[in-house]
């Protein structure tokens, strides 16, 4: 009885546990593993296969010639800004001279000038006199304003309009106690001149004037591309109907040739062999 009381405690055990005997065992297969049929081979892994992008359909002849119709309109529309604000950036031509040193100006009585001088402050400007000869009995005056400080040329700055009384050559002598320099003076036509008042209209005249240029340069580059485009149709419609008349109309096949001329050199047949009979 003592020998067969741990038998049944191990028979217990392996019945509470009904993987004992897979335990208990190394060499035992597991009936709970997936069956394998025959030798297993990695499987091949598969490529990706980028999807081919679609080329689009070029645009019809008409929609090319009328984006090539705005953009026509627009570098003649930037054009006329351009034309518009680009006399606003550029200065007036200066002719300069000294107190010790005269100056002749060619003035036209139907053109505006403007005297310039190499100060902004006004008690400077102020100090100054001129004496303005010109041909015959004529003068010219000076008709002075406060100094424009807020926008120099070169650093001169506009002092007064000039009013010329006849076409000719008139001679500017002018002198400052406080502006001894040289070309400390001077006369400038401003009749086709538009320069800027202020600093800050000249800020927005380079701006219009870049944004002009840009743009009118963008809607040319435009203009060739739908140039481009068109050849490129035109050029791709007359390949297309290439191939279809020579699908329609294929080329004739070669003259019909006798074998014996299509044939190389005549073979000349070998005698028969007769055996020699003993």
């Amino acid at each position: 009885m003592p020998d067969s009381q741990p038998q049944a405690t191990s028979l217990g055990a392996a019945d509470s546990d009904p993987f004992a005997h897979i335990y208990a065992s190394p060499n035992a297969k597991n009936i709970h593993a997936p069956a394998s049929f025959g030798p297993a081979y990695p499987r091949p892994q598969k490529e990706l296969q980028t999807p081919e992008r679609a080329t689009p359909p070029p645009r019809p002849l008409w929609a090319e010639i009328i984006i090539i119709f705005l953009n026509l309109i627009m570098i003649a529309n930037f054009a006329i800004n351009l034309t518009l604000f680009l006399p606003t950036i550029i200065a007036p031509n200066l002719n300069t001279f000294s107190a010790d040193n005269p100056k002749s100006v060619y003035l036209d009585n139907n053109k505006e000038y403007y005297f310039y001088i190499k100060t902004n402050i006004q008690t400077i400007a102020d100090k100054t006199s001129c004496v303005i000869s010109g041909p015959g009995d004529y003068q010219a005056s000076i008709m002075a304003q406060p100094v424009d400080s807020e926008l120099d040329i070169d650093g001169y700055y506009k002092l007064g309009r000039i009013s010329a009384g006849k076409t000719g050559t008139y001679s500017f002598s002018c002198v400052n106690p406080d502006l001894n320099g040289s070309h400390s003076f001077a006369v400038a036509d401003t009749t086709d001149n538009y320069y800027a008042k202020t600093q800050i209209w000249l800020f927005l005249g380079y701006l219009m004037v870049t944004i002009s240029a840009a743009i009118i340069l963008l809607e040319t580059a435009l203009i060739v591309a739908s140039i481009r485009n068109i050849w490129c149709a035109s050029k791709e419609r007359a390949s297309k109907e290439r191939r279809q008349l020579q699908a329609e109309f294929p080329a004739p096949l070669p003259a019909y040739m006798p074998a014996s001329a299509s044939a190389g050199p005549t073979a000349t047949a070998s005698p028969e062999y007769w055996p020699t009979q003993l």
